[in-house]
């Protein structure tokens, strides 16, 4: 028996209220209209008021209710489907998927592989489409691993997946002065980091930064997903213990598959702040 979940006015009246006070609240948000309503879908999914497996209401019903139109409502449901929240099925409804929890969590605070933290889940990680290379660093390449340019450098791009299912596309570059191409190709087993600390190059940290971003044509396609899609970008750059740069790579998440997260805490009281800014800066 298909559940179809109650008026939005009944599980959470503070979220659509009267239509005066949300458009107030609108007009005071300077967000785009989709994005404030998909927020407020989202905390309604995320505290439970649509429960997985239920079916919205329908489309005229449910705009009303968040005070925006059908062609907003949309787009709401087009960007909550590209994350694997909803599912629509035509002539039947727009439900709830039963399963939406990332397939892989991991915090950000440990420089760490996909096969690793998909092993410490119980899940198989796996690599396809792997190509190993020789270029030569162009303006772009030679200033994130400070070359020269024209220097060669070792090229490694593949598509990961989990549990069978493709997850995300990463492309690193390697300084060839460091790195063997035949014993790279050797020994690659998948992940960049894994292999350099068998080399025992010495890793010192990683500055990385999460962008978001939405998959190109070629993109899609490798990850067997569609256009536009959205992804999150890690760019990454590995710094050697003597200050130089050991690697730099462009890692594409499928948003579906991720969830990453920081750990902050307070400083202890007394002990002098540690400088991560890059060597130089």
């Amino acid at each position: 028996m298909t559940n179809t979940a109650p008026s939005l006015h009944y599980v959470y009246p503070c979220l659509v209220s009267d239509k005066l006070e949300r458009n107030e609240r609108i007009r005071a948000d300077s967000r785009p209209l989709y994005l404030i309503a998909q927020e407020r879908l989202m905390i309604l999914i995320e505290e439970g008021a649509f429960k997985p497996g239920d079916r919205f209401p329908a489309e005229p019903d449910l705009a009303k209710e968040l005070g925006i139109s059908r062609s907003t409502l949309r787009e709401v449901l087009r960007v909550l489907e590209e994350d694997g929240l909803i599912t629509r099925r035509p002539g039947i409804g727009t439900f709830i998927v039963r399963d939406r929890r990332p397939l892989i969590e991991a915090g950000m605070e440990t420089l760490e592989s996909v096969e690793t933290m998909a092993h410490r889940l119980g899940m198989v990680a796996g690599t396809v489409n792997l190509r190993i290379g020789r270029i030569k660093a162009s303006a772009a390449y030679a200033q994130k691993l400070s070359v020269e340019e024209g220097e060669a450098l070792l090229y490694l791009s593949r598509i990961k997946t989990a549990q069978d299912r493709r997850v995300a596309y990463m492309y690193d570059l390697l300084p060839e002065r460091s790195i063997n191409l035949t014993d790279l190709r050797d020994r690659f087993q998948g992940s960049v980091i894994d292999y350099l600390l068998e080399q025992g190059v010495p890793i010192a940290y990683a500055r990385s930064d999460i962008l978001p971003t939405n998959a190109s044509n070629s993109l899609a396609g490798k990850l067997r997903i569609k256009p536009k899609t959205p992804l999150l970008l890690l760019e990454e750059t590995l710094y050697l213990k003597d200050g130089s740069r050991g690697g730099y790579s462009l890692n594409y998440f499928v948003r579906e598959f991720f969830r990453f997260h920081v750990i902050s805490r307070l400083p202890v009281a007394g002990s002098k702040k540690e400088d991560l800014r890059e060597p130089g800066l």
